[in-house]
């Protein structure tokens, strides 16, 4: 078992029961489970992303009942992730996302919120024997060794439920959407070889959607949508 794999699954036997003991509790208990106003932050979803994985990891603090902030920083390497072919063999990426949070409904154990995100994400990359598409062209390249280098940065304007676990413990569920430019190039190619391929991006790459190494071959810059969803573990003190 793998070392993000490990992390979610003693996760999991950790908020299970305090899951269960929340949903049992008493009506009478329920404002001992009021989540406290600065936490600690743990994105699940990041650690399993199969294309761009890393571990995510951020403070948060509410300041009044309407407003709050976080800061999440990230990092992921070839070390601590699992190979895949949607990377190369020396894959580092760190990102940095300051968020403002509007808090707006608030039930027995939920907060819902608006909030706005700002990130920006560096990652640098050795490719082996891949292709790419020069800036200006739509010919495919390939090559037997290249530095690669992406820079992405945006915002997202993101709704998600605050859920209350316990006092100490809660989970919170997020989805947005935003716009976002990313920059790709590739650098110390060793023995470049134009080919007879002629590169047509397909739907999700024509509306500059996700991150596959597909769009990986574009070199240049671009600007599109963004979409943001995931799950992060929270504790409180």
């Amino acid at each position: 078992m793998t070392i993000s794999n490990k992390f979610i699954f003693y996760t999991l036997l950790l908020i299970l029961p305090l899951k269960v003991y929340s949903q049992s509790a008493d009506t009478d208990s329920i404002h001992n489970k009021k989540l406290r106003n600065t936490s600690l932050s743990f994105d699940v979803a990041t650690a399993v992303d199969p294309v761009h994985p890393r571990y995510r990891m951020g403070i948060f603090h509410r300041w009044t009942e309407k407003w709050g902030a976080s800061l999440d920083l990230g990092y992921g390497d070839e070390d601590l992730t699992i190979h895949s072919d949607n990377r190369g063999i020396d894959y580092r990426l760190w990102e940095i996302r300051p968020e403002v949070y509007l808090f707006y409904t608030q039930r027995q154990r939920m907060t819902n919120y608006l909030s706005f995100e700002i990130f920006y994400i560096q990652h640098t990359d050795l490719f082996i024997n891949k292709v790419y598409v020069p800036e200006g062209s739509n010919t495919e390249i390939q090559f037997d060794r290249a530095d690669f280098e992406r820079r992405k940065y945006g915002f997202h304007l993101k709704h998600g439920h605050l859920i209350s676990l316990s006092n100490r413990f809660g989970l919170d569920l997020y989805y947005g959407l935003g716009l976002k430019t990313r920059d790709i190039s590739y650098k110390n190619i060793v023995n470049p070889e134009e080919t007879d391929i002629v590169y047509v991006p397909v739907f999700f790459e024509i509306f500059k959607l996700g991150d596959s190494f597909n769009l990986k071959k574009e070199e240049g810059s671009v600007t599109g949508i963004n979409i943001s969803a995931g799950i992060k573990v929270h504790y409180f003190f």
